[in-house]
């Protein structure tokens, strides 16, 4: 009795279990199913992944040309020196790419920045700057336009430089200089990307020119670079 008790512990200590052929063909099956969709998931996250390294450095390599923290307290500096305000700027970013749902929101073939087709550039970054709480139009926009390549972004100059001359026909034999926008431009090439400086009317020629060395003293790009420059109303410069 002492023995097949103590054969009956051995016993306990160990549990076989016997699976069936037909069970273990499913659970491969499934087992296999899902290695597959696993690495479906897989492949996809890193494509997901791979595209938004690459948007990333696309605003990473255009970011790298402007000193925006600095552009932004030397605008604010400037507008409370020139009495044109009491209170600094706000600044409101929008992003916007080939991918973007959101391509409706942007009032480009009604407004002013109707020459620009987004669905041919790359990515698009929009600051604009206001003062809240005014009378006064004292907003300025800054455009970041990037392209797939120099190749595009030379074209939609060249498609820029061709309208810097455009006069609106008001009727009657009178005419009057728009320009790009029927504001103050400063558009300036780099490579494969163009940087589009939209001001308002409010301010006066000397300002706007004290605004756009503003920019450039902030930015790495060339002041002998190719630059599209019109006043308000006034003519190409």
């Amino acid at each position: 009795m002492h023995v097949l008790i103590k054969k009956m512990k051995t016993i306990g200590k160990q549990i076989f279990f016997v699976v069936p052929l037909w069970l273990l063909t499913i659970i491969t099956s499934c087992t296999s199913e899902n290695n597959s969709g696993d690495k479906q998931i897989k492949n996809r996250l890193i494509a997901e992944n791979e595209n938004s390294d690459a948007i990333l450095k696309s605003e990473k390599e255009i970011d790298n040309k402007i000193e925006f923290r600095n552009f932004k307290n030397d605008l604010d500096s400037f507008v409370i020196k020139f009495n044109y305000s009491t209170t600094p700027f706000d600044l409101q970013t929008d992003t916007i790419n080939s991918k973007s749902s959101n391509k409706d929101l942007w009032a480009y073939k009604r407004g002013i920045f109707n020459l620009i087709n987004v669905n041919s550039i790359n990515l698009l970054i929009q600051h604009h700057y206001f003062v809240p709480k005014t009378t006064k139009i004292l907003r300025i926009y800054l455009l970041e336009l990037q392209f797939k390549n120099p190749r595009e972004s030379e074209y939609f100059f060249k498609k820029l430089d061709a309208r810097k001359n455009f006069k609106a026909d008001l009727g009657d034999g009178y005419f009057l200089n728009y320009g790009l926008t029927g504001t103050s431009d400063y558009v300036i090439l780099s490579k494969a990307t163009i940087l589009w400086l939209n001001i308002s009317c409010q301010y006066s020629k000397k300002d706007f020119d004290r605004l756009i060395d503003i920019f450039l003293n902030n930015s790495n790009l060339t002041r002998n670079g190719k630059a599209i420059r019109y006043y308000c109303q006034t003519g190409y410069e």
